[in-house]
């Protein structure tokens, strides 16, 4: 089964078009397939060095992990994140960085060990 696709979000630049409207930076989490192995999930790395994943866990009162695969980097090392346990209603933030974590088809790759864990992914800032 395939990935997952999700899509990242836009941030409002240091010189945005005005005026800006309601919503418009507005983060929003969507559920993770909440399965792991290939039925996971993967956004693009596009043109960025850097993403920055945000990871929540929406459940009241259970734990959940998130797991952000690597690839061998140029220097030929690699180590997976995770799986990061969250607690009940935490958040995580990951930096991470192209070289190390792009896979063959220019994709970050995760996967949560359940739906009630919820991401938000966009291009990191300088």
């Amino acid at each position: 089964m395939a990935r997952t696709n999700i899509n990242k979000t836009a941030l409002i630049a240091a010189y945005p078009t005005l005026p800006v409207t309601a919503n418009s930076a507005d983060v929003v989490f969507v559920a993770t397939s909440g399965s792991a192995g290939a039925n996971g999930n993967q956004t693009s790395f596009g043109d960025a060095g850097e993403l920055t994943l945000m990871a929540l866990n929406s459940d009241p009162t259970n734990p959940y992990t998130i797991l952000i695969s690597s690839v061998a980097d140029k220097m030929n090392r690699s180590g997976d994140i995770g799986p990061y346990t969250m607690q009940a209603g935490e958040h995580a933030v990951f930096t991470i960085k192209r070289d190390g974590f792009r896979q063959t088809d220019g994709n970050l790759y995760f996967e949560s060990n359940n739906a009630a864990v919820k991401v938000a992914v966009w291009e990191s800032q300088a």
